[in-house]
C-alpha cells in the first residue's frame, strides 16, 4: 500500500502566509510519512503559522499527532526539520507535557503519555533509556500528576531501576537546584 505524500502541501503552507483550513491540517494530521508528520510538527510549533489555522485543531487531535510522532523521533533518533537528536525530541516533548500540565491536565492524556513512554523505555537501547530518565522524567516527576501515573514503576522490576534514578534526581540534584533558584528569585524580589 503506498502511502500518501503531503510533505509539499505542508511546505507550502509553512511558506505562504495565506490562513490554512483546519480540514486541511486535519487530512495532514493522518500522515503516515515521517517527513510529512517532521514538517507538520514543525508547522504547529511556529505560533505565527498556527495563528494562520481557522478554525485550530482541538487539543485532542494535535496532543495525539505529537506523542507518537516525538515517540517515534526519540526511539529512533530522529533528525529533520524540527531537531537534530532523540534529546532535542525529548526536550520537545517535554514542552508539549508540560504545557498540557498548564492548560489541559486531563487524566487521559497524562496516561497516553505514560504509556508511551513507558513503551518507547521498554523497547529502547541504553541511550534510549538515559534520554528519557534524565530529559523527560527527572523534570516531569515534580509533577505530582505525572508522579502518580508512574506509581507502578516503583514495583516493576523492569522498571524499579530508572524510577529509582529519577527519584535520586528528583530528591536530590533537583531539590538543590529548586533551592537555588527561590534563594534566586527572593534575592530579585528584595
Amino acid at each position: 500500500m503506498n502511502k500518501i505524500n503531503y510533505l509539499s502541501e505542508i511546505e507550502e503552507a509553512i511558506c505562504g502566509e495565506n490562513a490554512i483550513d483546519c480540514a486541511l491540517v486535519r487530512k495532514w494530521l493522518t500522515a503516515q510519512n515521517i517527513d510529512d508528520k517532521d514538517a507538520l510538527y514543525y508547522l504547529l510549533n511556529d505560533e505565527k503559522m498556527v495563528n494562520r489555522i481557522s478554525p485550530l485543531p482541538d487539543f485532542d487531535e494535535v496532543y495525539n499527532f505529537c506523542l507518537p510522532f516525538l515517540g517515534y523521533a526519540i526511539a529512533n533518533n530522529y533528525a529533520g526539520y524540527s531537531f537534530d537528536d532523540r534529546y532535542d525530541a525529548a526536550r520537545e516533548l517535554y514542552v508539549l507535557v508540560k504545557n498540557m500540565l498548564l492548560t489541559y491536565p486531563h487524566e487521559s492524556c497524562i496516561k497516553k503519555f505514560k504509556d508511551a513512554v513507558e513503551s518507547i523505555y521498554m523497547n529502547g537501547d541504553d541511550k534510549v533509556k538515559n534520554c528519557i530518565e534524565t530529559v523527560l522524567l527527572e523534570h516531569l516527576f515534580d509533577n505530582k500528576l505525572i508522579l502518580e501515573a508512574f506509581d507502578s514503576w516503583r514495583d516493576d522490576p523492569a522498571l524499579k531501576q530508572a524510577y529509582d534514578n529519577v527519584m535520586y534526581y528528583v530528591n536530590n540534584i533537583g531539590a538543590v537546584l529548586r533551592s537555588a533558584r527561590r534563594r534566586e528569585r527572593n534575592r530579585s524580589l528584595s
